[in-house]
């Protein structure tokens, strides 16, 4: 294959004389043109007007998606991120759209300087959550050094569940002083064995008694344990939780989050957030 300008040569040779000149003074105005559309144009790219700074905290994933796992006691998950900014930045608060996310910072860790990579775990404990399609949400608060959220996303669908705890999170609102007792059950939807070697509080203010085997509506065996505070809670929030040990391989230690609310005696009213204890 020949070059452009030969080409061009032959093209004039086999043309008529009348047409050569016409032709000639188009091809030559080709490389004019050229050269002012170049000129026109700007190849450097402009400053984008008006756009959103990047925040500081990045994550790598903003939304984790399990699909279909395992029948397992623990489900874990873990998100990464990264302080982009130019100051230290401090993770205050990681709020979970549910309390049996129990998210936490990788080695409790606080503040990352710029450029250091920071994660944390959540986990979702099966025998606590009904089965079928989940979807959770957790709020990362953080100073850099001004406040700021994002909000992340964590999907799963839980398969069919062999050992349950209902319910699958404890509440306790003291509001004038008396005592308060809840029961939680076990219950085994396999028709197995299953016993409780084991139960117990991370706080002292929960005492905690397993009961006997019973049988659900359903057919199911289930096992009852009663949790009990006693009168005149100290005042504050505090969430602590219930460590259960069974004989099931598989399922052999379950928890259960509690959150204790108490008001000081004689007084009525709601308790301010920022009065929280967290007991583990």
């Amino acid at each position: 294959m020949g070059t452009l300008g030969q080409s061009v040569a032959l093209l004039l040779a086999r043309c008529p004389a009348r047409w050569r000149t016409a032709l000639c003074a188009t091809v030559g105005l080709v490389p004019f043109a050229i050269a002012v559309t170049a000129s026109c144009l700007d190849a450097s790219p402009g400053e984008i007007r008006g756009g959103k700074p990047l925040a500081p905290l990045s994550f790598r994933q903003y939304a984790v998606n399990l699909r279909k796992v395992p029948a397992r006691p623990v489900i874990p998950a873990h998100f990464e991120f990264i302080n982009r900014g130019r100051t230290p930045l401090k993770i205050t608060e990681l709020v979970p759209s549910c309390g049996c996310l129990n998210p936490k910072l990788e080695g409790d860790k606080q503040i990352f300087q710029p450029g250091e990579v920071g994660r944390f775990f959540v986990r979702v404990a099966t025998a606590n959550e009904t089965p079928g399609p989940k979807h959770y949400t957790i709020r990362v608060k953080y100073e850099a050094p001004e406040p700021a959220e994002e909000l992340l996303t964590f999907r799963l669908e839980l398969p069919q569940r062999k050992i349950s705890v209902e319910p699958a999170e404890v509440y306790f609102y003291q509001l004038d002083g008396r005592a308060d007792e809840r029961t939680i059950y076990v219950t085994d939807y396999r028709g197995g064995d299953l016993t409780i070697e084991a139960a117990e509080s991370s706080s002292e203010l929960v005492a905690v008694t397993v009961g006997a085997t019973e049988t659900n509506p359903e057919g199911h065996q289930r096992i009852p344990i009663q949790l009990a505070i006693p009168e005149n809670v100290p005042a504050g929030r505090r969430v602590t939780s219930v460590k259960i040990r069974t004989n099931d391989p598989d399922y052999h230690t379950l928890y259960v989050p509690v959150l204790i609310e108490a008001l000081p005696t004689g007084e009525k009213g709601i308790i301010p957030a920022s009065a929280t204890t967290v007991e583990e």
